[in-house]
């Protein structure tokens, strides 16, 4: 598909917006598939596919001897805590919640000697690794450090992992699992029943709301009951063997009601994500209570008929169960990437501040060194930018539709934004673009890639060529715009309507700000669905003075975008920032300086006058000039940090060969039905003055 298409880029804030329709954020509808579709029963080929694609398998049979991925220490078969010997000998891994690597009082729900028994009986004979008895409970001791930050190998390498069960809680893990079946099913599992039209004709409709409040009242006891859902370093050993078996505090394993078969963590998993849906359910988009013919009206507990009985002390136990899912927040586990896993764990609970980075690392496979004398808040910083230079693909794979909670760092994952949750990282250059962040919760940057016209055509192409795809921030393009763009639905519906709106957002986007890309590397396991490639889109919103006399130009997070093919530069461009072609043979030109920072609602680019303005001034095309506040500089002349138009951002506009056009003047004027036509069409450039509505 030509790149020229809808090439129009003379929107400006000084049109009259009367004369023009309102934008909305583009949603795509594939955007759902991203997250939670992927584990579903019915997408058993693509999950195959996928899973044997991006999931790491235990380690190879060289690590396996490997002494720096095995434990220091294990439990013998007689109890006692032995040096690991050359071969190391397979042995079982035991995650549980109390005397987490350091207890003084060991002494909690289980005696010492059941403490003994349990493991042995756990273990059945084989070596056993558990860390109050395999890891030094010294800070200062140095093999401490250095079994904290393998915890990943150890679990990984281990032949058979348990879950201890020992503050108890095993009958009502082994009901609330027992309510799916081990096998997949056609039909989705009734886990939490809530009365429905039909139940209310028939008059079974009480029966079925004591049974809802039942289960709902254990899914509520279920965080409280089973310590080990709740705390920090079970998530991770919960992430690193899903195939875990649970064990009673007796060292019994915990049984499913009905098979009678060992009950694992993935079923756990399993059983909470169909109650996540369960209870989501329970409160539709849309409610209407008229009593059709097939009864099919799923009933909301928000609004429900008068006569099903529903209490105030229903909504809040129902509301409470939601809360306990989202503590535990193990439904989503088998679909979770970096920065889910990140967010998960900031719901569990830790005895130290600083594991909120130790106890999740071995799961994300990004590590810092282990020192508990470390500020918390340096220590926290140091492992994001460790996380964003290892894994930028899946810390950045997110996307937002309003703002709810104050937004401290827009440009890390909260509980606003939306997870992309089955982008997985395969490779990133080795560059390490991401640098520091500094005290206020800027992330600084060294690497930048501009979008200049040509540029911009080539990523509409793509869009419109279906060979891109885009998760927009809807509020920071509603801000970036000045409500040019609104963030609420679209009337365009459908990823065809989608597309040719996100080409009018980048067009009008490109006209008022500078857009920039971060290259996040490239994808695994999407293949197959034609995404290889994912950037962050960023856009401008004026320079600033920051407290260096180097300029300062900030920019928000606008989206992250998926290729099919990679960006590279255009070989006609010289300089950082040139136009950006399809061709394989190049790389990308790149900004490399002092460093590019988010702020609050964006980015800030710290960088001297040939970083931020060497890719505009390096142009040679003919008759290209600056537009500043509606007047022609001299030619040839280039924009300077101190000369900014009433926007803060310069902008170049080619000159036509009997017309020169202004940004500010309102040159072409597109609407939604103009734009249409023109994506419909393949209007050739030259007809761009033609536009006008």
């Amino acid at each position: 598909m030509p790149a020229y298409m809808l090439s129009s880029n003379h929107w400006s804030r000084s049109n009259n917006n009367a004369i023009h329709d309102k934008l909305y954020v583009p949603y795509f509808e594939a955007g759902q598939f991203m997250s939670h579709r992927l584990h579903s029963d019915y997408a058993t080929p693509f999950r195959e596919e996928y899973e044997r694609e991006v999931m790491t398998s235990s380690l190879t049979a060289v690590d396996k001897q490997n002494r720096s991925v095995l434990p220091h220490r294990l439990l013998g078969p007689d109890g006692r805590s032995v040096e690991t010997p050359e071969q190391c000998p397979n042995y079982v891994v035991i995650s549980y919640t109390w005397g987490r690597w350091k207890q003084p009082t060991r002494i909690y729900d289980t005696p010492v000697q059941d403490l003994d028994i349990a493991v042995q009986k756990i273990a059945n004979g084989d070596h056993a690794w558990v860390d109050v008895f395999c890891i030094p409970q010294l800070d200062s001791d140095p093999l401490h450090a250095q079994e904290i930050g393998k915890q990943s190998a150890i679990f990984r390498r281990a032949s058979r992992a348990a879950v201890w069960l020992c503050s108890g809680g095993g009958d009502i893990l082994a009901e609330v699992c027992s309510w799916v079946p081990e096998e997949p099913t056609f039909v989705d599992p009734i886990t939490i029943p809530f009365p429905s039209l039909f139940s209310m004709r028939e008059g079974s409709a009480q029966v079925t709301l004591e049974e809802f409040r039942r289960r709902t009242a254990l899914i509520v006891t279920l965080g409280k009951a089973v310590p080990w859902t709740t705390s920090l370093w079970t998530l991770q050993e919960a992430a690193l063997r899903l195939d875990a078996t649970f064990y009673h505090k007796n060292g019994e394993p915990v049984l499913h009601q009905y098979n009678q078969q060992p009950i694992t963590v993935r079923h756990l998993v399993k059983t909470l994500r169909y109650v996540e849906q369960a209870l989501q359910n329970r409160h539709p988009q849309t409610f209407n209570a008229k009593w059709e013919e097939n009864g099919s009206h799923e009933l909301s507990i928000l609004n429900p008929p008068p006569a099903l009985g529903i209490t105030e002390t229903d909504v809040k136990l129902w509301l409470e169960a939601i809360d306990t899912v989202n503590t535990i927040n193990l439904h989503r586990l088998e679909s979770m990437n970096a920065n889910e896993l990140l967010l998960a764990s900031t719901h569990r609970t830790c005895k130290r501040p600083q594991d909120r980075v130790y106890g999740i690392m071995g799961a994300i496979g990004v590590n810092v060194p282990v020192d508990y004398n470390m500020d918390p808040s340096d220590l926290m910083n140091k492992f994001l930018i460790e996380l964003h230079n290892t894994l930028p693909a899946e810390m950045q794979a997110f996307h937002r539709h309003r703002y709810i909670r104050p937004n401290i760092r827009p440009w890390l994952a909260d509980e606003d934004s939306i997870p992309m949750g089955i982008v997985r990282q395969r490779s990133f250059t080795p560059t390490r673009p991401f640098q520091s962040i500094n005290l206020l919760g800027h992330l600084a940057l060294n690497t930048l890639i501009f979008v200049s016209d040509k540029g911009l055509d080539e990523l509409v192409s793509r869009f419109l060529g279906e060979s891109a795809l885009a998760y927009f921030d809807g509020p920071a393009l509603c801000q970036i715009s000045g409500g040019m763009i609104i963030n609420k639905d679209s009337p365009w519906s459908g990823d065809g309507g989608s597309r040719v709106m996100t080409c009018l957002v980048l067009r009008l986007v490109h006209s008022q700000n500078q857009m920039a890309l971060v290259p996040l590397g490239q994808l695994a396991g999407l293949q197959m669905l034609g995404w290889n490639f994912i950037y962050l889109l960023l856009g401008s919103i004026g320079p600033s003075r920051g407290s260096s006399v180097l300029p300062v130009q900030n920019f928000r997070r606008l989206a992250v975008i998926m290729l099919n093919e990679d960006l590279c530069a255009d070989p006609s461009s010289s300089g950082v920032g040139g136009s950006l072609d399809s061709s394989a043979s190049k790389n990308p030109s790149r900004n490399s300086g002092t460093g590019l920072l988010f702020v609050l609602g964006g980015i800030n680019l710290n960088g001297n006058q040939d970083l931020q303005w060497g890719a505009k001034s390096s142009r040679s095309q003919k008759n290209a000039f600056c537009v500043y506040e509606g007047k022609k500089p001299s030619k040839g002349s280039a924009p300077t940090p101190d000369q900014p138009d009433a926007m803060g951002v310069y902008k170049y506009v080619q000159a036509k060969k009997k017309k020169t056009i202004y940004l500010q003047a309102t040159a072409c004027k597109v609407t939604f039905s103009a734009a249409q036509t023109v994506a419909q069409r393949a209007l050739d450039p030259r007809n761009a003055d033609n536009w006008e509505n």
